[in-house]
């Protein structure tokens, strides 16, 4: 899972809709260069609960201009269209990276422990790859993902595509 695994950060509220099924559009005013179908996204909830608690797959990325993303995503982003309007202010380009199968963490893993396993570690201000994280975080952050998916019935099997 590692190579294929976006770490986002994601305020709780919707952290909890992403997960809960009721948001399956994630809006970002920046896109990774390398996110493709099949990719995993391990969320990280901001302060104040500053924890890893769920990871997701990615179906798809839309783009355009948020006038024009809005009637894609209104019914899919778990924003209100006042929310919407703050988060993308004067952006001239928006992104909603399209999810499916999210899966919560049969433990979360706070912030915490995540410096008991890399003690330098900071969240990330929007996304980093799994893989640039302490081998040792790495390791434990995917564990727990696969422990995770183990739990459910079927396991998400993993996909070709950029990344």
């Amino acid at each position: 899972m590692d190579e294929r695994t976006l770490v986002f950060s994601v305020q709780p509220k919707f952290a909890e809709k992403l997960l809960d099924g009721e948001k399956t559009v994630e809006l970002r005013r920046v896109l990774p260069r390398r996110i493709g179908t099949g990719d995993f996204l391990l969320i990280y909830t901001t302060a104040p609960e500053a924890r890893f608690i769920g990871f997701c797959r990615v179906t798809g990325v839309l783009q355009g201009s948020p006038e024009t993303l809005w009637p894609q995503v209104e019914a899919s982003a778990g924003v209100t269209r006042a929310e919407y309007r703050r988060y993308f202010g004067e952006a001239s380009r928006a992104f909603g990276i399209q999810i499916e199968r999210p899966v919560r963490l049969l433990a979360e893993v706070s912030l915490e422990e995540s410096r008991r396993y890399a003690p330098n570690f900071r969240p990330p201000q929007s996304f980093r790859y799994l893989n640039s994280l302490d081998v040792t975080l790495r390791e434990a952050l995917s564990a727990a993902m696969q422990r995770a998916d183990a739990s459910r019935q079927g396991p998400v099997e993993a996909t070709s595509g950029p990344g």
